[in-house]
C-alpha cells in the first residue's frame, strides 16, 4: 500500500515538475496571452504569477490523454485573466480613471 502511494506521489510530482518547465518554456505567450486580456505590464506579470502557481497546484487534474498540456495552461491564463479583471471591476479606486477620489468632490 504504501509503495503504490509512495509511486503517485513521484508520477505526480514528475507531472507536476514537466508542466511547471512546459509552462516556463512558453512564459513569453503565456505574458503575451495574459497582457492582450488585461492591458498592462504589472497585471500581465501579476496573471503570469498566478498561472504557475496554479498550473503546480492542478497539475494532478491534467490528463495527457485527454489532449496536449498547451491549450490547459492556456485556459488556466484565460481564467485568470478574467479573474484578475473581475477584482478590478470590484475595486473602482484601483486602475481606474474615471473613479473621482472624494476630495475630488
Amino acid at each position: 500500500m504504501l509503495r503504490s502511494l509512495a509511486g503517485k506521489d513521484k508520477e505526480r510530482e514528475t507531472s507536476s515538475d514537466s508542466l511547471i518547465e512546459l509552462a516556463l518554456s512558453k512564459i513569453s505567450d503565456i505574458y503575451n496571452l495574459a497582457f492582450r486580456f488585461v492591458g498592462n505590464e504589472h497585471d500581465a506579470e501579476d496573471v503570469c504569477q498566478k498561472t504557475l502557481l496554479k498550473v503546480w497546484k492542478k497539475s494532478d487534474q491534467y490528463d495527457p490523454r485527454v489532449g496536449d498540456a498547451l491549450p490547459w495552461i492556456n485556459t488556466i491564463v484565460r481564467n485568470q485573466a478574467r479573474d484578475h479583471l473581475r477584482m478590478e471591476q470590484r475595486r473602482p479606486w484601483r486602475g481606474s480613471k474615471t473613479h473621482r477620489r472624494e476630495t475630488d468632490l
